[in-house]
């Protein structure tokens, strides 16, 4: 079997052997009696190291009357005849082959030689005294069957129901729900498992099966937030062809394809959607004793603390009081501080040290939400490259503030503090497209200007997206 024509699945093996015999016979008795020539062969299809496939045998019978022997040893008359175009065949079962080992046999490019015997046996009866001679001819007829199959696959991947190939594909606004969809389709003649379909842009993708018969097909499903901005990202599905008993069988199939979405931004020039957000306020402080108890406002679900010795923000569980509120009782005789969180309530604690952005492209918007900015003389900066040199000054210290920028040109772009602060949540817009004669990093780092200062301005909160806005 040619490995190109596809992949074999299958091979059936069958066996027909023939017989063609001349039975000559003269009965020598002195009594009339019925004689009967018989003919058998046994033909056999062997593996090329000797054992036996399979095998047939044929067969053939004749009885006639004779007469006391008429004296003349002619193999005709009343007591003999010749008897010409003796035939006989048979067909044997079907072998079948469908382990790996044993198709692997069949497989490959040149010739694979196989042995095929034939054996014949012939015998006369009926006088007790007789004379016979047999001319006997057999023959095998040897069919094999490949049933092989070509695996193939097909993914058609659409954006907010588009099949957007080629960009710009649909306008979403900034900050809007994305729903990817992968069409997924065996188009082949085998059996396919252990599909799976997976993103560039490391969108989880999910998929309702793993297994996909010839014609089947799946719709599987990925969710994400509109960034500003033309957005490519490219589906994969991958399947592994298996055989009749559902061994593999070949390599995987596989097929690609490109979606694409423009994100517009937002008319209100809000980057981060209150919509989508989580809300922070600030409670307060209990430093003595009695401890003060806090209690969660309507529309809150979370209590975050900040604790010292050591530092450290905590999502602890509140407790429902006798009238039903959401309760957090401070630790008596320390200094803590509540707020009150709904939505995405995780944090990055961060003490005189730098949070690391990674690298961002110049038009970049970037927005923090922090909790916890004393006013006094420790400052928070936006950094390029070195977190230690600052690049911009937030300028803004409150317990619930929003630390907006934007980036200038490409760099590796950090926020450092000078206090104890918590980060609730990250926002990172990227930007819609980027001017071919905006400066690099590196030409940048040439030419920072003096620190200055930002002008963000002072909010009480403002739910903001968390980081990996757009997978």
């Amino acid at each position: 079997f040619d490995p190109a024509q596809g992949i074999l699945l299958r091979v059936d093996a069958v066996i027909r052997g023939d017989l063609l015999g001349t039975a000559r016979y003269e009965s020598l008795d002195s009594l009339a009696t019925d004689m009967t020539v018989k003919m058998s062969a046994d033909t056999e299809l062997r593996w090329p190291d000797g054992p036996v496939i399979i095998a047939a045998f044929p067969a053939a019978s004749r009885t006639q009357p004779t007469t006391e022997f008429d004296g003349v040893v002619d193999f005709a008359g009343t007591s003999g005849a010749t008897l010409e175009g003796v035939i006989g065949f048979d067909v044997s079962k079907t072998a079948t082959f469908t382990q790996t080992e044993e198709l692997q046999r069949f497989i490959g490019v040149g010739q694979s030689d196989f042995q095929v015997t034939t054996s014949g046996r012939s015998r006369a009866s009926g006088a007790g005294n007789l004379s016979a001679r047999f001319s006997l001819t057999t023959s095998a007829q040897i069919t094999i069957t490949y049933t092989y199959g070509n695996p193939a696959i097909d993914i058609e991947k659409s954006t907010n129901g588009e099949d957007a190939d080629e960009p710009t594909g649909p306008h979403i606004a900034a900050g809007d729900p994305v729903t990817w969809t992968y069409v997924v389709t065996n188009t082949g003649d085998v059996k396919l498992v252990n599909v799976a379909v997976s993103d560039d842009q490391g969108v989880a993708v999910s998929c309702p099966q793993t297994i996909l018969e010839p014609a089947a097909t799946m719709t599987c499903t990925a969710h994400g937030t509109a960034i500003t901005g033309q957005y490519a990202n490219t589906g994969t599905v991958v399947g592994q062809p298996v055989d009749l008993v559902n061994s593999p069988r070949g390599g995987t199939v596989t097929d690609v394809d490109k979606s694409h979405y423009y994100g517009d931004p937002p008319a209100s020039g809000e980057y981060c959607p209150v919509n989508v957000l989580p809300d922070v306020i600030y409670l307060g402080e209990s430093s003595g004793t009695p401890a003060e108890t806090f209690v969660l406002p309507a529309g809150y679900d979370t209590f975050i603390i900040k604790r010292r010795k050591p530092f450290r923000f905590t999502n602890p569980v509140a407790e429902t009081n006798a009238q039903g509120q959401q309760i957090y009782n401070a630790t008596p005789g320390q200094i803590e501080r509540a707020w009150a969180c709904s939505g995405d309530c995780t944090f990055h604690e961060t003490l005189k040290e730098d949070l690391a952005l990674g690298f961002q492209k110049a038009g970049t918007h970037l927005e923090l939400l922090i909790i916890d900015d004393d006013v006094d003389n420790r400052w928070d900066w936006w950094a390029a490259n070195d977190p230690f040199t600052p690049y911009q000054l937030v300028d803004i210290q409150a317990m619930v503030e929003v630390a907006k920028f934007d980036v200038p040109f490409d760099a590796e772009w950090f926020f450092y503090t000078e206090d104890s602060i918590g980060i609730v949540s990250i926002c990172i817009v990227e930007p819609p497209t980027v001017a071919a004669d905006i400066h690099t990093a590196a030409k940048a780092q040439e030419t920072l200007p003096d620190v200055v200062s930002s002008s963000s301005g002072k909010q009480t909160f403002l739910p903001i997206v968390n980081g990996g806005i757009a997978p």
